[in-house]
């Protein structure tokens, strides 16, 4: 229902990939709700649980859309931030929590030159996740260095699990992930080598 205008605090929607999990959903749609922070798209499908249609009446405002067949990660993403109506996405699973939306790291997407902002990931036990990776050669064969952040606007391969608070309009430039990559850790290897090539960069 788009009946009447929601100011948010941030040009933002919220983009929640279905990840199977009745428990956490419905506490997710509301703690977003509850930030007040944007607009909510939630994407999932071909099956869906029996719940869904109670949810859409719980939470009228989030836009439910399910797709009609199987799709990797990263095309449910591509699919997302073209149906967002805000520039700005925040992309993430529907078994992930969010403690709190920090107005510098939707602003640092204004500020540089990224097309994704990654926030802080910490495990059940409050402890911060190596989220950060950095390519490297060894032996002739391409791995990755992975640590946890240190500090502010760090410059990381790729978004870890896909989640992040992606720039639309840059993201679209770039052409979004590559659906021809079934496999999610080349999906995400691709578009983060692309991203730098083109002068995009993921930040932290």
């Amino acid at each position: 229902r788009w009946d009447r205008v929601r100011r948010y605090a941030h040009d933002l929607t919220f983009l929640v990939l279905s990840r199977g999990d009745r428990l956490f959903r419905g506490a997710l749609l509301a703690e977003l709700q509850a930030l007040g922070a944007g607009g909510i798209l939630w994407i999932g499908g071909p099956d869906v649980s029996y719940d869904l249609e109670s949810h859409a009446r719980e939470f009228p405002e989030v836009r439910f859309l399910v797709l009609s067949g199987p799709a990797t990660p990263g095309e449910r993403v591509n699919v997302g931030i073209s149906e967002a109506r805000a520039p700005r996405v925040f992309c993430l699973w529907s078994d992930a929590r969010v403690s709190s939306l920090p107005a510098a790291l939707v602003a640092r997407l204004d500020a540089e030159p990224a097309v994704c902002a990654v926030p802080t990931a910490r495990n059940a036990q409050g402890e911060v996740m190596p989220t950060l990776q950095a390519p490297r050669l060894a032996k002739g064969r391409l791995s990755l260095d992975w640590r946890a952040p240190s500090r502010d606007a760090e410059r990381t391969l790729f978004p870890f699990d896909y989640s992040g608070i992606y720039h639309g309009e840059r993201f679209a430039r770039l052409g979004g992930f590559e659906p021809t990559l079934t496999n999610p850790h080349w999906q995400k290897l691709e578009f983060g080598f692309r991203a730098n090539l083109w002068g995009e960069s993921v930040r932290c």
